[in-house]
């Protein structure tokens, strides 16, 4: 049976691979070659019986290497020195030296799958089902050896014959193989997915390949940055065993891949990977421009409000030295005239002291000075003094970002204007307090309740101008249970260490 099937596997072997070779496009000429390498010392040991043992090396190297001709890992390295090796006939002649090179070549396949990138796992498969009942009989013919038991010419013939379904199996896959159809499936899906990463996670992931780099092209000066916009320090050429793709879109490169040589060894792969990351680099450059605008806004409304506070403090300012410093001198004028008992003095008198009075709450309205001199909690106890509604402060002392106390004072501000004003409450409580890098500001009234932060532009405003400092504002204001408004910003160490301020 075997004088016939000896030839037979060499020349399967021999044509599978060049057929493999001479197709257009063929992804895996190293298995090509080794198959053709494999075919044709299995033809020459059919011929002369000292180099019977010759086909174990580049057989070996096929299934360890499968389907790129790269070894990864040492015990894919080890199994295909001994098989080399086993080619020698004194060793090859060795039933020991014979297991040895079959469980190598098991257990090299096996860790070569392990270490190999995902879109390699499938073909590497594949050549573990090849591996594992070629080597396997050829273990146990060994083991029958050393027993001192004859080789049976049926194992030799099922030997042969597990050899040409392996070389059929190994060609189909080559040839036919869906997993890269189905790595270019799962990329796609990845992409789409938001949450699924950056676009280089998603590239790493489909192409197996965790040391993967994305560098996109700066369009300004041609320099190589990562997703973020940071510059990126490659060297000019790619590190041994790795490969650099350029990714185009609309002729004009954008992006350049850092990868594994082996992760895109598959021409057939190339294309569809590039175009896919072309697409997801576009993407995500819109999605990069979209958020450094929304960040220059940002930006802009926080240069806003803090150019506000500078108007406020300038006004404020200007009335004290301007309008209040006329009628304080007109006021000692008045009060150093001569006595006239026909002159209306008392009643000028009242009416400027009036005025004084009047220019002076205005300019507390615009910004109040102790704000400005001592700090939020003695600015919010000042505001409690002065409202016609009994109001309780707690607030510790020290200084916060000068946004954030003139934001949390004129939402208290607004808050007792609404409690007095709207809700008719007997009681208010402001209680300030300052923790985990956030200043939390509490206003509670006990008055009817129902506010609505969308009717009015009072609180509404106060949100806005919230958001612009990071921010967040909540109320709780059902009818009849009044209302409670918290408002927290983000703070850094507070200044100064005075301690808590307090009053009613």
């Amino acid at each position: 049976m075997t004088s016939w099937l000896d030839p037979v596997v060499g020349v399967v072997f021999g044509l599978l691979g060049l057929a493999l070779a001479l197709v257009k496009g063929a992804p895996r000429r190293w298995s090509a070659a080794l198959m053709i390498a494999t075919g044709a010392v299995w033809l020459l040991g059919s011929a002369w019986p000292a180099a019977t043992f010759l086909h174990r090396g580049p057989l070996v190297h096929l299934l360890a290497g499968y389907p790129t001709g790269r070894l990864r890992g040492w015990p894919s390295v080890l199994a295909v020195v001994l098989g080399y090796l086993d080619m020698v006939p004194t060793i090859g002649a060795s039933p020991v030296a014979t297991v040895v090179v079959a469980v190598g070549a098991v257990v090299g396949v096996a860790d070569g799958r392990r270490r190999g990138p995902g879109l390699e796992r499938p073909p590497r498969t594949t050549a573990l089902a090849v591996a594992c009942p070629v080597m396997g009989l050829l273990a146990a013919a060994a083991f029958a050896g050393l027993a001192g038991a004859t080789v049976a010419p049926l194992a030799l013939a099922g030997y042969e014959l597990l050899l040409i379904a392996g070389a059929g199996g190994l060609f189909a896959d080559c040839m036919w193989g869906r997993w890269t159809t189905s790595a270019i499936t799962g990329l796609v899906v990845d992409l789409g997915d938001d949450a699924g990463g950056t676009v280089r996670d998603k590239l790493a992931r489909a192409l197996g390949d965790p040391s993967l780099q994305l560098g996109t092209i700066d369009p300004i000066d041609g320099a190589v940055v990562d997703e973020e916009g940071r510059p990126l320090s490659w060297s000019d050429r790619p590190a041994p065993g790795r490969s650099r793709t350029s990714v185009h879109a609309d002729h004009t490169r954008i992006a350049v891949l850092d990868h594994d040589a082996a992760a895109l060894a598959d021409e057939a792969l190339v294309g569809p990977v590039t175009t896919l990351a072309g697409l997801a680099v576009g993407n995500a450059r819109i999605q990069l421009d979209i958020r450094h605008r929304m960040a220059e806004v940002e930006a802009s409304r926080q240069t806003i409000v803090l150019a506000a506070d500078s108007e406020r403090r300038a006004m404020e300012r200007a009335l004290r030295a301007g309008a209040l410093a006329r009628l304080a001198e007109g006021l000692a004028l008045l009060a150093s005239a001569p006595d006239d008992p026909a002159a209306p003095t008392a009643e000028l008198t009242l009416a400027v002291q009036r005025a004084i009075d009047a220019v002076i709450e205005f300019a507390h309205g615009v910004y109040p000075r102790v704000l400005d001199s001592a700090g939020l909690g003695p600015a919010l106890t000042d505001l409690a003094r002065r409202c016609p509604t009994a109001v309780g402060v707690s607030a510790p002392g020290g200084r916060l970002p000068s946004e954030v106390e003139s934001t949390l004072y004129f939402v208290a501000t607004e808050a007792l204007t609404n409690a007095v004003k709207h809700a008719a409450a007997s009681r208010v409580s402001i209680r300030l307090t300052i923790g985990g890098g956030r200043a939390r500001l509490e206003v509670s009234d006990d008055g009817r309740g129902g506010a609505d932060i969308t009717k009015g532009t009072g609180l509404l405003g106060l949100a806005d101008r919230l958001a612009v400092i990071g921010g967040r504002f909540e109320i709780d204001s059902e009818a009849g249970t009044g209302t409670r408004l918290i408002a927290s910003a983000p703070v850094t160490a507070a200044v100064g260490t005075s301690g808590p301020v307090s009053g009613s």
